[in-house]
């Protein structure tokens, strides 16, 4: 990989008044021509490999990238058991405002996993973006895996769940399940009246290659389907990231 300039830490206040922490990664010569944003997969944060690759490899081609915590992870204040999807959505947009008011407003939005969800929910009200991306996105985010349709019954019966992730328990409440459930995301794509990019990895054990051909056949033209052969979800090997990433470069044009 090139130079790839320099990462900056920047908080923001999103509408709620949480504080919440980004990096913003800038090109070597600290002038961009085009700014993302990128929100990170569930239960993960800015730090995780794809959005550090990524974000790394889109400056070292000119591009900006902001990529924060949502609430509750990582950095950011807040309690991550009253996240919902549609108060994921508020921070995109606010994390794009905020973008907008300090350096330049955003040109690509880039979600990962239910990030993507919240990305291709919030681009409506982000008249900069013209590009929106997914990766690993579920195309029915209400259609729970197993673990998840766990700590929905346990939420429902005790007003809070559990949910187990790589040795962390996380919960969630009740209001996280029904809010999700009431989420129009293919009413969105339909509407979608951007460019988009759909990647996902075909093995992808965590969320089915069905949703990105889901995804693909709700959006309108200009749209594209990147499959990443071998990769995990996560898109956690640096060489799986940087093929997403240069994806994402070469449809954000100087």
């Amino acid at each position: 990989m090139s130079e790839t300039g320099k990462s900056t830490r920047v908080t923001f206040v999103n509408s709620n008044g949480q504080e919440l922490s980004a990096q913003l990664d800038v090109p070597p010569s600290g002038q961009a021509h085009a700014y993302a944003l990128f929100a990170h997969c569930f239960t993960c944060n800015k730090n995780y490999k794809a959005p550090v690759f990524i974000a790394r490899y889109l400056a070292s081609q000119g591009i900006a990238t902001l990529r924060f915590d949502f609430p509750g992870l990582g950095g950011s204040g807040g309690d991550f058991s009253e996240t919902t999807l549609s108060a994921n959505v508020q921070d995109v947009v606010a994390a794009a405002e905020f973008l907008g008011r300090e350096y330049a407003a955003p040109r690509a939005l880039i979600g990962h996993s239910l990030g993507g969800a919240a990305v291709l929910l919030a681009a409506k009200s982000i008249p900069s973006s013209e590009l929106v991306v997914t990766i690993g996105t579920p195309s029915r985010p209400a259609k729970l895996g197993q673990r998840l349709e766990v700590a929905r019954q346990q939420a429902i019966q005790k007003g809070v769940g559990v949910l187990e992730v790589s040795g962390r328990s996380f919960e969630l409440k009740k209001s996280f399940f029904e809010d999700i459930a009431s989420s129009e995301l293919e009413k969105s794509v339909r509407d979608l009246d951007r460019k988009l990019l759909v990647i996902h990895a075909p093995e992808d054990k965590t969320v089915p290659f069905d949703s990105a051909e889901e995804l693909m056949e709700w959006a309108h033209l200009p749209k594209s389907l990147l499959s990443i052969e071998g990769a995990d979800h996560l898109l956690s090997k640096e060489s799986d990231a940087e093929r997403a990433a240069n994806a994402i470069a070469i449809r954000i044009p100087k």
